[in-house]
């Protein structure tokens, strides 16, 4: 599927939009041309497009499937009126798309894809291009309650391709390599296609959450380790007892430290962090951990209840190695599958939210770990650094294993 580009002006009086696909080449389209022909041409291949734009899963996607269906029946005058409302109570009245789409009895053809979903929380497309230091930064030249003159189309085609600019800029720059994984996503679990226009989390949780379990954690829970963790120093006995029996709650804020050796040690509910103090060291060894806390999550069933099948959470795993070791695109996509499903259980407004599965994981994972910082001590290596993906030892020539 080919990504088209594209903004939606809508005035009392006027409406266009622009679009634009990855070969550079443009189209115009508005309501004071003869646009039926192309209308007509763009429905006949709509369901071979990716429509990309900036708030258009939401407002955009409303004014083109109203166009599209509507073009051969009504009225210019009719059809921009129509628009002009729907554009109102969408920016006025914060009237979700859906529901004017439902009252307009709109069909969604197109599938969506809406570059915020892909920025940071609170990002904006101006913002983004400011940093990208795009040419030209502007806002909506023309006061939206005003009448479009014939002298003022050609200042809002300019307006329009340049926003397209920055949308394309964005993806090219920015978002691309997300917004590819989420199509990576909707093939791999095989998911309706209409959902380009969602978040990663919701294609996530389509995929995976029975819908007819909610989420119910508790509000307080004590930790209760999974296994034995058998420490055999003192020193590591003492950080085991701080966390046996802790009470926990959501959003509950943890942390301890305390020294192995020279290494300085930060247990909180995120992971653990150490790092003994600048030096120079030579003959040192990295050890990874691959896929640390979600193997923890899966071994343990730290999952949350609302999960359809969890399985499949073991065959996300095992795919993710898979991928990785055949050099496939999609170990990406996988990947974010994972992460995506331990960071809603953090979570309150989401169908996967388990705080109580969140904080065993992460404690389990860290005392787990200590254990083995623990065998290596005792077996002559220098712990040096670590966090939640590995550590770095130094091989000070005790080691036998």
């Amino acid at each position: 599927m080919q990504k088209l580009f594209y903004d939606f002006e809508v005035y009392k009086n006027f409406w266009l939009v622009s679009f634009k696909n990855t070969k550079g080449n443009r189209t115009i389209i508005h309501s004071r041309m003869n646009y039926k022909e192309p209308l007509s041409r763009l429905l006949k291949k709509v369901n071979d497009f990716i429509f990309v734009g900036v708030n258009n899963s939401r407002y955009d996607t409303v004014m083109l499937n109203y166009l599209l269906q509507y073009y051969p029946y009504k009225s210019t005058e009719d059809q921009t009126k129509e628009m002009y409302e729907m554009s109102r109570k969408i920016i006025e009245e914060d009237i979700h798309y859906k529901s004017l789409m439902a009252d307009k009895k709109v069909k969604e053809r197109t599938y969506e894809m809406d570059v915020l979903n892909y920025l940071g929380q609170g990002m904006g497309a101006k913002e983004m291009a400011c940093r990208l230091h795009h040419p030209k930064l502007e806002s909506l030249p023309i006061h939206p309650q005003k009448n479009i003159t014939d002298e003022d189309i050609a200042t809002l085609i300019e307006y329009c391709n340049n926003d397209v600019d920055i949308v394309e800029r964005i993806v090219n720059e920015v978002t691309g390599t997300e917004m590819q994984v989420a199509l990576d996503i909707i093939e791999y679990f095989n998911l309706d296609k209409k959902l380009m226009s969602t978040t990663l989390g919701t294609l996530v949780e389509t995929a995976l959450v029975d819908p007819n379990i909610k989420p119910n954690p508790p509000e307080k829970w004590r930790y209760k380790a999974p296994v034995d963790f058998k420490f055999q120093t003192q020193e590591f006995k003492d950080v085991e007892e701080t966390f046996k029996g802790l009470m926990l709650e959501p959003k509950y804020k943890f942390k301890h430290e305390f020294y192995v050796g020279d290494m300085k040690v930060s247990m909180g509910m995120g992971g653990a962090h150490g790092a003994i103090n600048k030096t120079y060291m030579e003959d040192l060894i990295d050890i990874d951990i691959d896929q640390y806390y979600p193997q923890t999550k899966y071994n343990f069933n730290f999952l949350s209840n609302s999960l359809r099948d969890k399985s499949e959470y073991g065959k996300l795993i095992d795919n993710k190695k898979k991928y990785a070791k055949e050099g496939d695109r999609r170990v990406k996509a996988v990947k974010l599958i994972i992460n995506t499903i331990f960071g809603r259980q953090g979570y309150p407004n989401g169908k996967l939210y388990a705080p109580d599965m969140l904080y065993q994981t992460t404690i389990t994972g860290q005392l787990l770990q200590l254990r083995l910082v623990e065998d290596l001590t005792i077996a002559g290596f220098e712990v040096i650094y670590l966090n939640t993906d590995g550590l770095t030892i130094k091989n000070n020539g005790f080691g036998s294993s």
